[in-house]
């Protein structure tokens, strides 16, 4: 027979892990609040081993505005996309940027705000 005391045990485990946990964003994770279609604009190498990237629409002008779905900008004063140089994907995110930048291709950014800085996640590129 259980005991009453191994049985709550079991219980306050099963809903502890099963209850959602609010989860910090950072900018390695795989998580993204929105994604825009862009031009690369610019791409520079910072000097901690960050790439920042600017972007442009197809008139030219430049994105300043980086929305989540309900349409608030998560980066405030700042154009710059950052590609963290710690992020598992760096050189896959950072080669396409730049390869898009250079052939003048459309790009699908995927893209998280962390304390004002918005963090690229992930790159599709129109053919």
């Amino acid at each position: 027979m259980i005991s009453k005391k191994l049985l709550a045990l079991t219980v306050l485990l099963a809903t502890t892990t099963l209850s959602p946990i609010a989860v910090k964003a950072t900018p390695i994770d795989p998580w993204f609040d929105w994604q825009i279609w862009v031009f690369v604009e610019s791409y520079r190498e910072k000097n901690n081993g960050d790439v920042a990237v600017t972007f442009e629409d197809s008139a030219g002008n430049q994105i300043t505005n980086f929305p989540d779905s309900n349409g608030v900008n998560k980066c405030p004063n700042d154009p710059n996309m950052v590609i963290d140089k710690d992020h598992p994907s760096f050189d896959r995110l950072s080669k396409a940027l730049l390869s898009a930048g250079l052939a003048r291709k459309k790009v699908k950014i995927a893209y998280q705000g962390v304390n004002g800085i918005c963090y690229a996640k992930q790159v599709h590129i129109a053919m």
